[in-house]
């Protein structure tokens, strides 16, 4: 004869089945959070660099601008950031030719220009640029 327990003891969970349903459900939740804080802190760390990337090519952009032969070192308040740049020149200045090759009326040189982005004295960083510096001479025909 098989002995079997009556139905009404049956019923429900024990303390162990719950003790082991919350320590289950505890550890996934840690899990998630734990996921979802990395997430985070890539977002911040993307969004960081985008605003970092956003502001380099700007400061790049205004510096290309600039005659760089007229004004080779300078700074440059721009909204909340400082641009400083120093630039040296890397080619020496000869004359400029157009595209048939013939001389033109312009004296060019190369200058290698270092850009310091600052925003309120905190340093948010450097970019290096090759410009092409130019200054136009008085052609001896018109003389």
């Amino acid at each position: 004869m098989h002995l079997s327990k009556p139905k009404d003891l049956m019923a429900g969970f024990s303390l162990l089945e719950a003790i082991v349903a919350i320590t289950m459900v505890a550890t996934f939740g840690l899990a998630i959070f734990s996921w979802i804080n990395g997430l985070l802190v890539s977002v911040n760390k993307i969004e960081r660099n985008y605003q970092k990337d956003s502001i380099s090519r700007n400061a790049a952009e205004y510096i290309s601008d600039l005659n760089i032969m007229s004004v080779p070192n300078g700074i440059k308040q721009l909204g909340p950031y400082e641009l400083t740049w120093n630039s040296d020149l890397i080619e020496p200045i000869r004359e400029g030719k157009s595209t048939t090759g013939s001389k033109n009326d312009f004296l060019v040189g190369l200058y290698q220009t270092e850009v310091k982005i600052e925003k309120n004295d905190e340093f948010i960083g450097s970019i290096k640029l090759r410009l092409v510096g130019h200054k136009g001479e008085i052609s001896p025909i018109f003389q």
